[in-house]
Formats: C-alpha cells, structure tokens, sequence
C-alpha cells in the first residue's frame, strides 16, 4: 500500500511539473514555415522595347519575420527557397531594402505544427530604361 501510494505521488508530481512553463518561455509550440522568393518587375531595358524580363529567383535574400518583439530571419538559397522554424504568432515579413514585398502572404500566422508555405515575389522599383547609342 505504501509503494502504490508513492508511486502515485510521483506520478502526480511528474505530471504538474511537466505541465508547468517558466515565466517568458514559449507555452505555444513551434511550425515551419517555407516558400520560394521570386524578383518580379521589369527593371532596365532597351529603351522602347517593352521586354521585361521573366520572374528570377532572388538568390541569398534575407527575409525577416517579426512577431512578439523578437525579428528572426531566413536567408533565400540560388534557387530563392528557403525554410525556418518560427514559434507561434502571427509575423509580418519584410525583405531588406531596396526591395519591397509585391504578393505573399501579409501579415502571416504560424500555428504550432504547421508548415506552412509562404511564397512572395519582391520587386526593386527599377523603371529606368536603357539608353539609345
């Protein structure tokens, strides 16, 4: 009777502590979120020609999502992908300058578990055409 009483009382004790989250920690679980990241736009082109060139990957392009007071951040590989596990919140995501975020999702919610995928096309502004020799 002792011994089952004891083990009871260990098994409630490992039960309270294992429920118990220290002041400032994450209580919420993390997800992963992934995507690609595309440079869109026209940029410089021969003056007249109306050509813009096609979608590129933006390759080592730092992405930073900041949520709960903390910015954490990814870095796109050559092909424009990248992945980072982020606690659960909801982030808003900024690319560094010049660039500005044109279509992803705006601001972006991580649950814990997920994955979620997030892709975004960035563009640089650039509208200067190329001039005429």
């Amino acid at each position: 009777m002792k011994t089952a009483l004891i083990g009871a009382l260990l098994m409630l004790t490992v039960v309270a502590c294992g429920a118990y989250h220290f002041p400032g920690g994450d209580h919420s679980g993390t997800g992963t979120v992934s995507g690609k990241v595309q440079v869109v736009g026209c940029g410089v082109v021969p003056a007249g020609t109306g050509i813009c060139a096609p979608s590129r990957p933006a390759s080592n392009l730092e992405i930073d999502f900041n949520g709960d007071g903390t910015v954490q951040s990814a870095v796109t590989d050559s092909a424009g992908e990248y992945s980072i596990k982020l606690p659960a919140a909801t982030y808003k995501v900024t690319v560094k300058a010049p660039l500005i975020i044109v279509s992803g999702p705006e601001p972006l919610t991580v649950d814990s578990g997920a994955n979620v995928v997030a892709n975004y096309s960035v563009d640089s502004g650039i509208r200067a055409p190329v001039p005429q020799q």
